[in-house]
């Protein structure tokens, strides 16, 4: 049995510790049998670092056959209250903590989602969601949806499982709404393998996200999804992607010369599946586009 602490604040970037937490119980390369999760340190959480968890989650119990648990939970916490909230804890122990909890009208709460409901949910969950949210037009976000559509078809052709899960808030304060969304299938690094030599799983994120850029894994799969989706988040409206794939992290972000920066996140530790986190800022001008046949 191995206890991991849960950090402070959940965010992607502190998933680092929680994974390197489960890394030093393996020893001579066997699991543990059964990983319990403290939540006594949590006070704090971020659409991406609940996807990681629940992905990860999901990733120990089906793919590592080890039994999960939680603990240190106090119900008053309010991080524990968002986590039920958001629906966390009835997607991995079937039960809601309180039996008033509900989806707040910040958030859309954590949902798994198959490849078959995905277009529809995002076309008359999501997006209606985030246009109020917003004051943006549904046509305006048009771009963002298909983005989002190409995330989940990609889903399709490299998970085994064929689910995605995703969450969403708005944060008005900060001028963004994040998006996140996981899956359990190979990783990014995994399949620019498959036609490319990449020593670095950072650099093998970066090289999936260029232009043209395929791993041809289905005939409709040409390379547009990630650059597309960068372009529409980073250049147009100078929010930020972050995407964290195997032992890689990159954030994506308009640099001072107008093109895209990168800046990867060295010893990030190991990522199950892909999640890719979207900021897309509430305060820029959004012109509505012609939808696109977009494949990748």
């Amino acid at each position: 049995m191995a206890k991991i602490m849960l950090p402070y604040q959940l965010n992607l970037e502190a998933t680092r510790d929680v994974v390197r937490q489960i890394e030093s119980t393996i020893q001579h390369n066997r699991w543990p049998r059964e990983i319990i999760f403290d939540f006594s340190n949590l006070n704090f959480c971020r659409p991406s670092g609940v996807v990681f968890l629940s992905n990860l989650i999901h990733w120990l119990i089906e793919k590592r056959k080890i039994t999960v648990d939680f603990e240190g939970i106090n119900t008053q916490k309010q991080s524990i209250i968002y986590l039920d909230d958001s629906e966390f804890f009835l997607q991995h122990t079937g039960n809601k903590f309180n039996n008033n909890s509900g989806a707040r009208n910040s958030t859309i709460p954590y949902t798994q989602i198959t490849h078959e409901r995905s277009h529809n949910w995002l076309e008359n969950e999501l997006i209606p969601w985030i246009s109020i949210k917003t004051n943006y037009s549904v046509r305006a976000l048009t771009d963002f949806r298909i983005c989002l559509s190409e995330l989940f078809n990609n889903i399709d052709d490299h998970s085994s499982k064929k689910i995605g899960g995703i969450f969403a808030q708005h944060f008005p304060k900060e001028n963004i709404i994040e998006t996140a969304v996981a899956d359990f299938g190979v990783g990014i690094p995994a399949n620019v393998r498959k036609i490319r030599t990449v020593k670095d799983d950072s650099d093998a994120i970066i090289l999936a996200t260029t232009q043209d850029f395929t791993s041809r894994s289905t005939p409709r799969n040409r390379g547009l999804g990630l650059d597309t989706l960068i372009k529409y988040i980073v250049i147009k409206n100078e929010g930020a992607v972050t995407i964290s794939s195997g032992n890689g992290m990159v954030n994506f972000e308009k640099g001072l010369d107008g093109a895209v920066k990168t800046t990867s996140t060295p010893d990030i530790g190991f990522c199950p599946g892909t999640v890719v986190r979207l900021k897309l800022r509430t305060d820029r001008i959004l012109e509505g586009e012609t939808e696109e046949d977009i494949e990748w």
